[in-house]
């Protein structure tokens, strides 16, 4: 019976699907021939054969899955002969962007086996001269000895180090923690800067101290293999305070620099009298009443520390201060007799008097408004004398105020 010879042509038009996961080749009783030298193709695969090739009796799948190898990463794609072919000549796989699975296609080589639809990776061989055509997707070798193989896919053949995943970053605050993970296998062992830690067999760990942290993952084939360290460090505590630049007991109306140190940010809680600096090392205050100011002192690592510092505010009237010249000439500048820090100090009665003793100005709750004048009329160029009653007679400040008019 005469053999049939396959060309390119034939093979292209007949034998490729390039989507189906059923036969794409089946050789039956009567065969195929296939000469030496002639280009043979199937689903993504192309065969040159050095020798002619006669099969028969057999078929050809192209699978969408890998090769089960826990130290390799394989492409997914994979061939499967119904029985091993002895064969010579040129080879040549044609992959998809898709199916490298996680490889470099750079770095694929090809890998065979002579055991039938086998995906484990014991049983496979790798080729020696495989060469990757990264544009046009093809990776190729030209087999000078003869190899019997049923399967054929390609792998990336570097050892596979399972990695090491962080719940976050790795460098932690002190009494915090970072979860570590790793791959999916059957059996686990953690250590620390090299030396196994005890009780901590399984796929996740939860550090709280600094260390080099690294696992041996042991696969279902008995295979082991052990990560790089992962380095997690544990911010030391943030040795931080508050300092006042004046004494904390402070009078009513008097102002105070609170600042903070030991960190590279800070962050101020909102409280009575804060002029400014929220956001810096420095608060400015002018508090109304005793008040505790809380810091939130922050590392370059995002660790933090709250440290507090109290000012008692004291009603001891030290801090009000009365000008004794005004100038009410209407240019802006000392046309109202000023007492620095009186709205502090609402509860108050003010009397300003002449010479001959007579009230030229009374107010309760005296604001800053006395111009100089008697019942909005401009009072004569004189020096007067004025009482200032502090909280109900508890208080008491008295002096003199020179008008000057220019």
């Amino acid at each position: 019976m005469k053999k049939p010879v396959i060309f390119l042509a034939i093979a292209f038009s007949i034998l490729f699907f390039p989507n189906s996961l059923k036969a794409q080749l089946n050789a039956g009783t009567e065969g195929l021939f296939i000469k030496s030298g002639t280009s043979f193709s199937v689903d993504g695969l192309t065969l040159i054969p050095s020798d002619d090739l006669y099969i028969n009796n057999l078929s050809v799948i192209r699978e969408s899955l890998p090769v089960n190898w826990p130290q390799y990463n394989g492409i997914r794609r994979i061939y499967h002969f119904s029985s091993p072919v002895m064969y010579r000549g040129y080879l040549a796989l044609n992959y998809m962007e898709a199916e490298l699975n996680g490889n470099k296609a750079a770095e694929l080589t090809l890998a065979y086996t002579s055991t039938v639809a086998s995906t484990d990776y014991a049983n496979y061989t790798f080729s020696s001269l495989s060469a990757v055509n990264v544009n046009k997707n093809i990776i190729a070798e030209t087999i000078g000895t003869s190899i019997n193989f049923s399967d054929l896919t390609a792998v990336t053949p570097g050892f596979l180090v399972p990695p090491v995943t962080p719940s976050e970053a790795t460098t932690i605050c002190e009494g915090t923690s970072v979860t570590l993970s790793t791959v999916a296998a059957m059996a686990w062992q953690w250590y620390r800067d090299g030396i196994p830690l005890t009780g901590s067999k399984r796929r996740t760990l939860v550090i709280s101290q600094s260390g080099n942290y690294a696992v041996r993952t042991t696969f279902s084939n008995g295979v082991a293999s052990t990560s790089f360290p992962v380095p997690v460090n544990v911010s030391p505590p943030i040795e931080g305070g508050v300092l006042s630049d004046t004494k904390t007991d402070l009078s009513l109306g008097a102002i105070a620099k609170l600042t903070a140190s030991g960190g590279t940010s800070y962050q101020w809680e909102s409280a009575d009298g804060i002029i400014n600096g929220l956001n810096s090392d420095t608060l400015v205050v002018r508090p109304t009443k005793s008040t505790t100011y809380q810091v939130i002192i922050s590392n370059s690592f995002g660790c933090n520390t709250v440290k507090t510092i109290e000012v008692v505010v004291a009603n001891d009237y030290k801090t009000l201060e009365a000008n004794n010249l005004i100038t009410p000439n209407g240019d802006g500048i000392n046309d109202f007799w000023l007492i620095k820090n009186i709205d502090l100090y609402p509860n108050n009665e003010l009397k300003i008097f002449d010479r001959a003793g007579r009230v030229v100005f009374s107010q309760t709750g005296y604001n800053n408004t006395w111009d100089g004048t008697f019942n909005g009329i401009p009072l004569s160029e004189d020096t007067y004398y004025y009482v200032l009653y502090l909280d109900s007679g508890k208080g008491k400040l008295t002096g003199f105020i020179s008008v000057v008019r220019q």
